[in-house]
């Protein structure tokens, strides 16, 4: 079952490592890393995002729902906000 994770750089050696030895399940990374996990967050602000298209949408579809209290930081005018 996916998961829904975001994670720091300082993840890449670990998961690096896990990679390069054969291991694919995400589980066997989380072990060895500090992990907050978000079980309050409401499932409809989650969402896989691979593109800026995907991500204006996604911001959109939010504040049609009246759920977006943030800006977008791609909007222009916005870059180092």
């Amino acid at each position: 079952q996916p998961a829904c994770a975001a994670y720091r750089r300082s993840a890449a050696p670990a998961m690096a490592e896990a990679l390069e030895a054969g291991r694919w399940r995400a589980a066997e990374v989380v072990g060895r890393l500090r992990v907050r996990w978000l079980d309050d967050v409401p499932p409809q602000l989650l969402a896989n995002l691979n593109t800026p298209a995907e991500y204006r949408s996604f911001l959109d579809r939010l504040g049609e729902a009246g759920t977006a209290p943030y800006r977008d930081p791609l909007a222009p005018g916005l870059e180092g906000a």
